[in-house]
């Protein structure tokens, strides 16, 4: 399988896209040149996703979306980059999938959506991921997959992370 990877030189992108590419074509994006301890045998690109996408090979079967505002913490000043990488990049790469055949499209965002709760958070509560409704129940098959909060390599599992939306491909 060919698979779009964003934010492929973040934590979780690097570690992800070192699995997947054992078993798949892996096109990387990376905001800006990637440094030069990335993976060999990934096709990076360079994309901001802020910007009108260019440049994206004609076909691919699956899109990992992993890529988000380095502003992010920077609310409200930085509410506008926010939007357009978090949201309108959202949109334009299920836009794009369409057109490149992509038979499935992930969505990895924040577990700090969800309220903090000393119970399991159930799926069909208020939980704030209202606004991944906008994505369509036709091709691509699409899904969001919420990861916990990870603030540093030492404080997580990688492998666990990374398996859960590499085992979704």
């Amino acid at each position: 399988m060919r698979i779009l990877v964003t934010g492929g030189t973040g934590f979780i992108g690097r570690h992800l896209i070192a699995e997947l590419r054992k078993r798949h074509e892996i096109v990387a994006l990376t905001r800006s040149e990637p440094p030069e301890d990335v993976l060999d045998g990934v096709d990076w690109r360079e994309q901001d996703l802020r910007d009108p996408l260019r440049g994206f090979p004609d076909r691919v079967d699956g899109i990992v979306h992993l890529a988000q505002s380095p502003r992010y913490k920077e609310f409200p000043d930085g509410a506008e980059d926010v939007y357009a990488v978090n949201v309108q990049s959202t949109f334009r790469l299920l836009e794009w999938a369409r057109t490149a055949s992509a038979s499935s499209f992930i969505l990895v965002s924040t577990g700090g959506l969800y309220p903090f709760s000393d119970e399991p958070v159930s799926e069909d509560g208020p939980s704030g991921r209202e606004g991944s409704t906008f994505v369509p129940s036709t091709r691509p098959r699409s899904c969001s997959a919420p990861m916990p909060s990870i603030f540093a390599p030492s404080c997580c599992d990688r492998s666990s992370s990374t398996a859960k939306v590499s085992a979704a491909c």
